[in-house]
């Protein structure tokens, strides 16, 4: 595994550690993404890239499911979790 990575493991960490953070905390993918992937070397950005759009993919399905959650609220559904 560590053959197949463009970088030695403590940077790769901490690259995904950094845009994971502060897409967390600004809150915009990529924003956060391109401005983090400035401090990383160039053989890195494929891999911030890849983290950037598996981040949106999982916002999207989040999303998706929240607008199919809705309607069953409103309709009478009971949730024991709310």
């Amino acid at each position: 595994m560590v053959g197949r990575l463009p970088a030695n493991d403590a940077t790769l960490i901490v690259m995904l550690a950094g845009i994971s953070s502060g897409i967390g905390l600004l809150g915009n993918i990529w924003l956060a993404g391109i401005f983090m992937m400035l401090f990383f070397p160039m053989n890195l950005w494929l891999v911030a890239i890849l983290l950037m759009l598996i981040w949106l993919a999982g916002q999207q399905i989040s999303n998706r499911f929240e607008k199919i959650r809705q309607p069953m609220k409103a309709g009478g559904v009971a949730d024991d979790r709310d």
